[in-house]
């Protein structure tokens, strides 16, 4: 095996500044190029009072969350000029439209390329009809199945992931596919890099797809050369360049590990030393993932080769013929509605046993829990900005709607939507028992700041706040009633829910929902709660945090 000497990675983040300095250089340029030509008429002035009144309608009609108008709404109107050349060069830019129809011509055949089980549906659908429902909108609207039989593991440490996935990775035979926000090439990556050029030489097809955003100040030019000269192909998600002709605001924010088709990883770690705890300069740094193997990697696949072949525009043809044949005729959609679906009684949503007059009703989570018991149905779905389904929030709100007894949830940001908001405290107010674990300590103070600025909110609606004393938080998981858990990529914030390309695994029943909330169970100790620090605030911090929560959307 070719071996190659050690060097140092080169830091990046001067590119990032350049970047950043020269694209405000262009937005001041232009902004004194069109005032230069003001002939004194204010016929230019009304020309862009009237384009600015335009694109507010358009913004406003948007099918967006209000709070993502907003910033763009109030900026264009206090500054016209700098408003309208932003968004042109953003969310309004023409290549962004072209974008979009880029990936939604991928998504349009993933119903064929992933055709839904109605042995899956059915198994679903009799065991309990709001799972069945929190799945559908997955499949319907998301495009991407349920399937039973996929053998499941949860990692509640990056670092035992990380391990698990070095293993797997020499086990590999037929192609190995790595897509992640952040790559760093150092002592974490090292041995997937011997791994991989091995691999490389004994012909397996190795592809590493990275966020240029995200691994830039962790990968030096030479990354990409070293990979090519072991026959490994790499493709940068988004470029990063000094001018406005890309969608940049929009990064692959996914996390996969992809093997033969047959085994994938996934979770909240990207591949840099500071998530597996080789370095610790927020203490200690929480993060989980999963391991599938079975036939829901499939759907992991789709995901990794529609971002592979949509960055250069490609045919993906020949790479759907090689790596993800056609399913038979007998699992292909249709419709399934078993006898008795529907016709539960309705339980208490008070927690543990409870006493009705003379009748003693078990919770949900106590019915699903004996329902479920020995059943694992795993759905693996994407999020992306391109379309107008906010899969990643809607999935959330579903779980909170159909929750009775608890929804627990980990974050490291906390940016919602008035929608998400409105959810959390609803379900609180229904009595369910609605905690979130946030860091205790950030790595961005600012971003920080904004998460605590809607702890009063939720705390008023009943919603319960802990800190994650030890360090930093990172991991992005759910679990409910027992019987639900999301783990993935997806912050509940806006560039997850909005701006990013995600991933995630839906689960319903199995071992990693029992292990999920055993996780919880374990971290709830060592935490802070400060649901009462937040029941009561101040003018002054009630005026800083309604700032901060004015930028959110920006941040």
């Amino acid at each position: 095996m070719r071996v190659e000497q050690k060097y140092n990675v080169g830091n990046s983040i001067g590119r990032i500044l350049f970047v950043a300095v020269f694209m405000t250089f262009q937005v001041w340029l232009m902004v004194s190029i069109i005032t230069h030509y003001d002939d004194g008429s204010g016929i230019l002035d009304k020309t862009i009072q009237l384009i600015a009144f335009l694109i507010v309608l358009r913004v406003y009609g948007q099918h967006k969350n209000a709070a993502n108008k907003m910033p763009w709404i109030i900026l264009i109107l206090i500054f016209p000029l700098l408003g309208i050349l932003l968004w042109s060069l953003t969310s309004g830019s023409l290549l962004l439209v072209r974008k979009k129809k880029q990936f939604l011509k991928y998504d349009a055949e993933l119903q064929e390329i992933l055709p839904q089980s109605q042995e899956a549906v059915c198994a679903l659908a009799a065991t309990d009809r709001g799972l069945l429902e929190e799945s559908r909108y997955v499949t319907e609207h998301g495009r991407f199945p349920v399937y039973q039989g996929t053998s499941a593991r949860y990692f509640p440490e990056a670092e035992q992931g990380r391990l698990s996935q070095i293993e797997d990775l020499r086990r590999a035979e037929h192609f190995i596919f790595l897509e992640y926000f952040a790559i760093e090439d150092r002592e974490s990556f090292a041995p997937i890099r011997e791994i991989l050029y091995q691999k490389a030489e004994e012909g397996v097809d190795v592809r590493i797809l990275y966020d240029d955003i995200g691994s830039a100040s962790m990968l030096s030019f030479r990354f990409v050369k070293l990979m090519e000269s072991h026959g490994i192909r790499c493709r940068d998600f988004n470029p990063i360049s000094p001018f406005f002709s890309i969608f940049m605001n929009n990064r692959d924010h996914r996390k996969m590990t992809i093997i033969d088709g047959k085994i994938g990883y996934t979770g909240g770690y990207n591949l840099a030393n500071e998530y597996f705890g080789f370095v610790r300069p927020y203490g200690h740094w929480k993060d989980t993932g999963v391991r599938l193997e079975g036939e829901a990697v499939r759907s992991m696949t789709a995901m990794f080769l529609e971002m592979w072949n949509a960055m250069r525009r490609e045919d993906w043809t020949a790479d759907l013929t090689k790596y993800l044949p056609a399913v038979s005729d007998e699992n292909r959609p249709g419709v399934c509605v078993p006898a008795g679906v529907g016709e539960q009684k309705p339980v208490s949503a008070d927690r543990g046993e409870t006493g009705l007059g003379d009748q003693t009703c078990p919770t949900r989570s106590a019915q699903l829990g004996r329902a479920l018991a020995g059943q694992c149905f795993v759905q693996p779905y994407a999020d992306t900005p391109m379309d107008e389904e906010q899969t990643g929030e809607n999935v959330i709100m579903n779980i909170l709607s159909m929750a009775q007894d608890y929804v627990w949830i980990s974050t490291p940001y906390l940016v919602l939507s008035d929608e998400m908001a409105r959810a959390l405290t609803l379900a609180a107010k229904r009595g369910v028992d609605v905690r979130i674990l946030t860091p205790g300590i950030p790595d961005k103070k600012i971003v920080y700041q904004i998460t605590r600025s809607y702890y009063g909110a939720l705390v008023a609606g009943g919603v319960r706040i802990f800190e994650y004393t030890p360090g930093f938080n990172h991991a992005k998981m759910t679990v409910s009633d027992d019987a639900t858990a999301v783990v993935g990529s997806i912050n509940l914030d806006f560039r997850s829910l909005y701006l990013h390309f995600e991933d995630a695994v839906l689960f319903h029943g199995g071992q990693v929902v029992s292990d999920v909330k055993q996780d919880f169970q374990h971290i709830w100790p060592q935490s802070l709660e400060v649901t009462e620090r937040y029941a009561h605030r101040g003018l002054g911090l009630r005026i800083w945090q309604s700032v901060l929560r004015l930028i959110a959307p920006l941040t």
